[in-house]
């Protein structure tokens, strides 16, 4: 009994160390603007996603994505993986964040169980200055406007992925745009 504690306590070790790996570490340096963040899940391992991707190198535009996986612990951990896999390839392939958040719904509503889903945030950002901003059932945004000296909630219109929607998820999902 003691044998299966100290390897379960291993195992989970080993799960936190892969999920730390991808959580984003570094993100690009900008010179009109500062990116920062920190993460801590609720458990030893959850649902928690935080990342950056590529989206075209010459126009230096990126997706910042953060999200959850409903449900915590070893389950939503082992799904949190699968979208961040998921978000590797289609990011790769696809250069519009709209567009790779509707593809990843269609994948997700495949393979995720029957009340599963994964809420986001996303901002994409190009050539430092434009920022698309995206919410897919996710905490609205907070925005401090500097000049003004305010601070405001963006609330972009979208559901959670995966939630098996009948094509909701894509008529729902909006953006607001921020310079």
């Amino acid at each position: 009994e003691v044998a299966e504690k100290l390897t379960a306590a291993n195992e989970l070790d080993i799960a936190k160390g892969i999920q730390e790996e991808l959580i984003m570490k570094e993100p690009p340096q900008y010179e009109k603007l500062q990116v920062a963040s920190y993460s801590k899940p609720a458990k030893t391992v959850g649902g928690d996603f935080l990342n950056w991707f590529h989206l075209n190198h010459e126009k230096k535009r990126h997706l910042y994505l953060l999200g959850d996986i409903s449900g915590k612990g070893m389950l939503a951990a082992l799904y949190m993986v699968r979208v961040h896999s998921l978000l590797m390839y289609l990011t790769k392939e696809e250069e519009n964040s709209r567009n790779i958040l509707v593809e990843l719904n269609k994948v997700l509503n495949a393979i995720f169980k029957p009340g599963l889903f994964f809420t986001a945030a996303g901002v994409e950002v190009e050539n430092e200055n434009e920022l698309k901003l995206f919410r897919a059932g996710h905490m609205p945004f907070v925005h401090y406007d500097a000049e003004k000296k305010e601070v405001s909630h963006i609330k972009p219109d979208g559901i959670g992925i995966g939630m098996r929607d009948k094509g909701i998820f894509e008529k729902s999902l909006k953006e607001h745009s921020l310079t």
